[in-house]
């Protein structure tokens, strides 16, 4: 029993992988849909043109990651931040995006790269039950996406933490400069 159990575990880890294959292969076009959907589902997104560009970047980096760690079974735990997201969570830092506007696209993106995931399995004629393919994939898909959100979040949260800070220390010392007499304009004091 246990022989068998195992040759089955096997063989849904070689079908995952060849799922995750599949769709490696259209890596840019589901990433390019996933940010259009982003795009479209959480209007707190910057849409300026490179905040957009760094959001593409940051989707396809994700993807990247998400696929190549379901195709080898990489343990949640190993996955790292691609340097674009990390990135593009510091700009939205900056900018005062507000930090669940960040973690709601992930959770879409997540949504959405599972639901094309099950279209592929789907699409795909197997041996074994697409139902343990199936839950093998969203399980390991919600460990490596919850592992991602929380470097996200400290991303975000140390870059906020700075910025406020740096904005406060650039607010303090026009503060003393326009104390001590030095001629300057108070309405370009930092907000």
């Amino acid at each position: 029993m246990t022989n068998s159990r195992r040759n089955g575990d096997i063989e849904v880890d070689r079908w995952v992988a060849t799922i995750a294959t599949r769709m490696n292969e259209r890596v840019t076009d589901i990433s390019a849909t996933i940010r259009r959907g982003l795009e479209d589902d959480v209007p707190e997104l910057p849409a300026d043109v490179h905040t957009v560009e760094l959001l593409g970047a940051s989707v396809q980096g994700n993807i990247d990651t998400l696929l190549h760690a379901l195709r080898h079974d990489f343990p949640a735990t190993r996955l790292h931040l691609p340097s674009a997201a990390v990135e593009y969570a510091r700009r939205l830092a900056q900018r005062g995006v507000p930090l669940n506007a960040l973690v709601r696209a992930y959770h879409l993106g997540q949504r959405r790269i599972t639901e094309l995931a099950f279209t592929e399995l789907q699409a795909t004629e197997m041996p074994v039950d697409n139902f343990l393919v199936g839950q093998v994939i969203a399980t390991r898909l919600f460990h490596y996406l919850d592992r991602i959100i929380q470097q996200v979040v400290a991303v975000y949260e140390g870059e906020r933490e700075q910025w406020l800070e740096t904005r406060n220390s650039v607010r303090a010392l026009r503060v003393r400069e326009l104390l001590a007499g030095k001629t300057g304009d108070i309405m370009a004091l930092p907000s």
